[in-house]
């Protein structure tokens, strides 16, 4: 019986090694791309970028990575990006608006990631955290790390209550800015509706 359980956690330990252990997170990172495509590799912010590798069910290495861009005269939200490694390459499977993120495992293995994406009506600010409160909207999501599937987590009155809040402020906003005689603000607002129109309808 001994010998049975020594080869079982010895199968065990060859099909699901310490990942965070044998590999270096910042060699993997010199084979994927991590940059913003507006702010390139600057980072914002303290704590960051954070770094989590998980397991995948095909035995793949799960990377995955956190940042804010930018600097003090602007900065996007979290990003987050998932990148399966096989060997020495790398592949991005995710890139996405996400804060408070936490990470869901069932058993070995990364099952989904919880967290919510964040837009702001406000277009001057140095991010979404120096808007007024009004201007933040915050959409609970659910990641499926499996099939990559992206969805608000949401019941349809809630999705409905978002867009009525969106357009009231929206519609404020728009006046005010109007009257500033800042005819470009109407454009951003139809782009940042847009955004959330295709998260709430799982077109990401």
């Amino acid at each position: 019986m001994k010998k049975v359980l020594i080869l079982f956690f010895a199968i065990l330990f060859v099909q699901f090694p310490s990942f965070g252990n044998e590999y270096n997170g910042d060699s993997l990172l010199k084979k994927v791309d991590i940059s913003d495509p507006y702010y390139g590799n600057k980072i914002y912010g303290y704590g960051n970028p954070k770094i989590n590798f998980f397991h995948s069910k095909d035995a793949s290495l799960l990377l995955v990575y956190q940042s804010r861009y930018g600097g003090d005269g602007g900065s996007t939200p979290n990003i987050l990006k998932l990148f399966k490694f096989k060997g020495d390459t790398g592949k991005k499977l995710i890139d996405i608006n996400i804060d408070s993120v936490r990470f869901i495992k069932e058993s070995y293995f990364l099952k989904f990631i919880r967290g919510h994406s964040v837009y702001s009506l406000c277009h001057v600010c140095d991010g979404w955290d120096a808007a007024l409160p009004e201007d933040n909207f915050f959409i609970p999501i659910l990641i499926d790390a499996e099939s990559l599937k992206i969805k608000a987590d949401l019941t349809e009155k809630g999705k409905q209550d978002i867009l009525t809040r969106f357009e009231q402020q929206a519609k404020k906003n728009i006046e005010e800015q109007l009257s500033y005689k800042n005819k470009s603000y109407p454009k951003y607002v139809e782009k940042i509706k847009s955004m959330i129109l295709k998260l709430l309808n799982g077109q990401q």
